[in-house]
């Protein structure tokens, strides 16, 4: 399948269900809708923390000191700093500056530390509902780093001069001894000097979470692709038929697509259904054998209320306008449609009992300009299936051997199998009537196979749709 035929199956597929991916939308945003009403609000405040690791060269290295080194690498000493603000020891700092009741964990779930890409900074992030405590928290952990490394810091420098002390008031380390020590006490005056807090967190004013435009957004792009999966879904499911291409996919011809259209129907709908009676007249004009008279055009259904009386009647009008002479015959019992010209006129089922003659109860339609019909007759007690009478095969004759053609309206085939040795004897062509939205594909498969097993070649198809006769299929 190329591209272009999925694009349009599912287009297809979208416009068939349309209501389904409407249905999947409001579904999603009514999911959107209960969550943003029910979210607890989060806010998010940032601190940030420089780095300034001591080079190679600094005079600290003859100490030995923990302090944040360069290495081959600029951003490892930002991770280590980002890996020490996560942990108990400063989360331990924070709840004593800020009298916190939770546990370390509790505490540290809610904070993240993250160096800035090319840049030598960690950025702290707290997530609380409330913003002034998620300020407080990432100031609290900024300072508190901060304090964690300056403690260690201190802890070695004051080993450190304790140990150079006793030798340098002795005399015994000399001038260089004593500048040793006034540099470990200038040292231990201050903070670490490779991390400090650059950046207080400001009360941040919108929540971070959830974010109605991104969640509605969201939504509605879930909503659309669910509605469009299920929408596929139940078209490849449904063995309904949905389109004219599925007669040719399966083997059949399309004669012609009759739009359906409302009893109060535009010009444009009127005109569709014309140009679609046309179609299928010329369809069955250009098949036939200019040399034949009488040719007999049965037209059946894939089941009831598809069409089929409408589609007879319609050609019927069709081949009368060329100026050919046509006969309506109503042979469907259950539901007969083409009636006479008042109750208790009689019809076939009287012929076929020799009651009447058939000159008698023909019905003459639109004058010159239309067909004449032979309505299914008065008798009470009628059989569903008159063509199923013994003589039902030379009535058909003898009407034929007085017009151009003979369309006859009978009930599904597929249903009434012995009307099928009939239509054979009787070299009739059939047209199949189905409907879209309304006809099973195993429907048509069955009529289809019926025929085949009576060594019947159907003409085509005809497809009754709501849209317009020749749209693209």
């Amino acid at each position: 399948m190329s591209d272009d035929d999925g694009v349009a199956r599912l287009t297809a597929a979208l416009r068939e269900r349309w209501l389904v991916v409407l249905a999947s939308v409001a579904l999603t945003l009514a999911a959107a809708g209960a969550y943003l009403l029910h979210a607890d609000r989060v806010y998010r405040a940032h601190a940030e923390v420089l780095v300034q690791p001591v080079s190679a060269g600094d005079g600290t290295d003859r100490f030995g000191l923990g302090l944040l080194r360069e290495s081959g690498d600029p951003a490892r000493p930002l991770e280590t700093l980002a890996r020490l603000v996560e942990t108990p020891a400063v989360a331990d700092r924070v709840r004593v500056e800020l009298g916190l009741t939770q546990t370390t964990e509790e505490i540290l779930r809610d904070v993240e530390a993250r160096p800035v890409a090319q840049s030598s900074i960690v950025d702290i992030a707290a997530r609380e509902p409330s913003p002034a405590f998620a300020q407080a928290l990432a100031n609290a952990f900024g300072r508190g780093i901060v304090a964690e490394r300056t403690q260690r810091l201190h802890a070695e420098l004051d080993a450190l001069i304790a140990r150079l002390s006793a030798p340098v008031a002795r005399g015994g380390s000399g001038a260089a001894g004593a500048s040793r020590l006034a540099e470990l006490r200038s040292l231990r005056a201050g903070p670490d000097p490779t991390v400090r807090l650059v950046t207080l967190a400001r009360r941040p004013i919108s929540p971070v979470s959830p974010r109605p435009l991104l969640t509605i957004l969201a939504a509605l792009l879930a909503g659309a692709a669910i509605g469009g999966a299920l929408a596929v879904a139940l078209r490849r499911l449904d063995r309904r038929l949905r389109r004219p291409g599925q007669i040719s996919e399966r083997g059949g011809t399309v004669l012609a697509e009759l739009a359906t259209h409302p009893r109060r129907a535009t010009p444009a709908q009127a005109w569709g259904m014309f140009e679609g009676f046309r179609a299928l007249r010329l369809a069955l004009v250009t098949r036939a054998d200019p040399h034949v008279g009488g040719r007999i055009v049965v037209i059946t259904g894939t089941g009831r209320g598809v069409g089929a009386t409408t589609t007879a009647s319609g050609l019927g009008w069709s081949l009368a306008q060329t100026g050919a002479r046509v006969v309506l015959v109503e042979a469907d019992g259950a539901e007969p449609r083409l009636c006479g010209p008042g109750p208790g006129w009689p019809g076939a089922v009287e012929v076929l009992a020799g009651a009447v003659a058939l000159a008698d109860v023909l019905v003459d339609v639109g004058g010159r300009q239309g067909p004449r019909v032979l309505p299914l007759g008065a008798t009470a007690g009628l059989a569903d299936h008159p063509l199923s009478d013994p003589h039902a095969g030379a009535l058909l004759a003898a009407i034929a051997a007085d017009a151009d053609w003979v369309v006859v309206d009978v009930p599904p085939l597929r249903q009434v199998p012995e009307l099928v040795q009939l239509t054979r004897a009787l070299a009739a062509t059939v047209v199949v009537v189905a409907r879209v939205r309304l006809t099973r594909l195993a429907e048509w498969d069955d009529l289809h196979a019926v025929l085949d097993r009576a060594g019947v070649e159907p003409a085509g198809t005809v497809v009754v749709s709501p849209r317009p006769a020749g749209a693209a299929s």
